[in-house]
């Protein structure tokens, strides 16, 4: 029986249904430089020539190997689902309160983020692809599932406030990583600053205000 801490699937990340290089999908040796390659320039920086230079192959040779460029470019997506997945494995599961679980499973976005962060900036504006198994989902929507968790938990304990917590947990991600990313990029944030100013900012309207109330003032006598 399923408890209530028990975690689902966390993160689809990226179809690997994909072709060529072996049963197991692309060879590794080639998606770690088409990771370099997109850390360097983004997605614009890839075609089949400059894989092939990266990864010290001829060009025929990696056209053999069957794979698109696509194949391993959802597979160093699904790296970063990876490593989000098991990040917020033991937040989703863990003790603590709701809210303190969010802001762990925040934390560890940004630290994911920090990470794969020539990755995380290639993925910005980019449309969620169709989830394995339900193409009816998007894969951004599997992103937010458990932040929403976390915010649906809160509504029990009492220390998260949410009207919608399917569209705040959209909100609360992309508010934090790109966030994030932004500080560290743009403005040269050290990672622990932009960290926990990204994440409060974005987990403050949700927090439930537990400060005693003030006390009445005296009636006149």
């Amino acid at each position: 029986m399923a408890t209530d801490r028990e975690a689902g699937p966390v993160l689809a990340g990226a179809d690997r249904a994909t072709r060529g290089d072996g049963p197991v999908g692309p060879d590794p040796v080639v998606v770690d430089a088409v990771a370099r390659l997109i850390d360097r320039g983004g997605l614009a920086a890839l075609s089949m020539t400059a894989i092939a230079e990266e990864a010290g192959l001829s060009r025929v040779t990696l056209h053999r190997r069957g794979s698109t460029i696509e194949d391993y470019v959802i597979t160093v997506f699904g790296r970063v689902s990876d490593a989000l997945r098991a990040a917020l494995w033991p937040v989703l599961t863990g003790p603590g309160s709701a809210a303190e679980r969010l802001r762990a499973g925040l934390e560890g976005l940004c630290r994911v983020a920090e990470e794969h962060r020539g990755v995380m900036r290639a993925l910005y504006g980019v449309a969620g692809r169709p989830s394995p198994g339900d193409p009816d989902r998007l894969t951004s929507a599997d992103s937010a599932e458990p932040f929403e968790r976390l915010l649906r938990d809160g509504l029990v304990d009492g220390t998260l406030t949410s009207d919608d917590p399917t569209a705040d947990a959209v909100l609360v991600l992309n508010a934090t990583g790109w966030t994030y990313l932004h500080l560290r990029s743009a403005h040269g944030w050290k990672e622990e600053r932009a960290r926990s100013r990204s994440v409060d900012t974005a987990i403050a309207q949700f927090l439930v205000d537990r400060s005693p109330e003030p006390d009445a003032p005296a009636g006149r006598t």
